[in-house]
């Protein structure tokens, strides 16, 4: 049953904005949609919602903790989307503003409309979102950077202990094949991306 919440189009294809698009059918669509709404009321803490335009298609942010608190961009899971973060927003909402994304092309309120197929068009999305002139992030986070350069802490993968702890391990992205050099030279917020299962 999970399957149908897959994108319909392999990606060598032509991207077919239909209604209910990504979506297979417009059931499909609004079955995943009642479970992602019912799996939101789980997250602990208040939050705004944004929706960011970007090249690839909208994008889905999911805002939490004090305005004027250091930036943090929290990046799911393959397949996933921002909801990953329910067991751990809590915490990190008590430090950081945190930016909770649904990454363009997966299971999440992100829609693409063009597929996102290298990395870096995965880091062209995420300067989008970022700094793009249609995302408005904290001031006080720029002030922050501008004024005390030494605190901006570039980009790093978790992930989760072993055997199911939500206890997160910070690892160096240098070394990751995945990773591109323009998402390396980010220095004005933390991000946060889960890498799997420890």
């Amino acid at each position: 049953m999970a399957a149908m919440f897959y994108w319909a189009s392999p990606q060598d294809r032509p991207v077919v904005i239909t209604p209910h698009h990504p979506f297979r059918s417009a059931l499909g669509k609004q079955r995943f949609l009642d479970l992602y709404q019912k799996r939101g009321k789980q997250w602990p803490v208040p939050f705004e919602e944004r929706m960011v335009s970007t090249s690839f298609g909208p994008a889905y942010v999911r805002i939490s903790g004090p305005k004027d608190a250091p930036a943090l961009f929290l990046l799911h899971g393959a397949g996933g989307n921002s909801l990953h973060w329910v067991p751990n927003i809590a915490q990190l909402s008590k430090h950081f503003q945190t930016f909770a994304l649904d990454t363009v092309g997966d299971n999440g309120l992100s829609v693409y409309h063009k597929r996102m197929l290298t990395p870096r068009d995965y880091a062209d999305w995420l300067d989008q979102v970022v700094f793009g002139r249609n995302f408005l992030w904290s001031p006080a986070c720029c002030a922050l950077y501008q004024t005390t350069p030494q605190q901006g802490i570039g980009p790093g993968l978790t992930g989760p202990g072993r055997h199911g702890s939500t206890d997160f391990l910070s690892l160096d992205i240098q070394g990751s094949p995945l990773c591109s050099q323009q998402l390396l030279d980010y220095k004005k917020f933390s991000l946060l991306a889960f890498c799997g299962p420890g």
